[in-house]
């Protein structure tokens, strides 16, 4: 099926079953990491969606997918990103970047959204 086309089914089935629009622009990822990682990036992205149905209580939702970085925001009710009991998705999410050797930012506060920002570092 491909990393692209799983990401991208995934979030349309979010998508229609949610009242939550989404905007999306994905590049074709396929090969941006190794096979062995690319569950890594599906579950970042699953965690997020999750997150934003669950928590954020978001109108929109955006997912902007390239081969240097992933973003994902929305404008929903936020958090205080500096408190550690945000959850264990954040630090699941950070631990996958690590694997991925991408370096994550997550910002976010009440009533101002969230944006979690995976940047992938170049070897070359």
């Amino acid at each position: 099926m491909g990393l692209t086309k799983a990401i991208e089914d995934l979030i349309d089935k979010v998508t229609k079953s949610s009242e939550i629009s989404c905007i999306k622009n994905i590049s074709n990822i396929d090969n941006l990491v190794e096979p062995s990682l690319q569950i890594n990036l599906y579950r970042i992205v699953q965690e997020s969606l999750n997150n934003i149905i669950k928590h954020s209580q978001a109108t929109e939702m955006s997912f902007i997918v390239s081969t240097s970085k992933i973003v994902i925001s929305d404008n929903g009710v936020g958090f205080n990103a500096t408190k550690t009991s945000a959850g264990m998705g954040i630090g699941n999410l950070a631990e996958r970047a690590k694997l991925l050797q991408a370096d994550s930012k997550i910002e976010s506060g009440p009533n101002l959204g969230t944006k979690i920002t995976l940047e992938f570092k170049r070897t070359t």
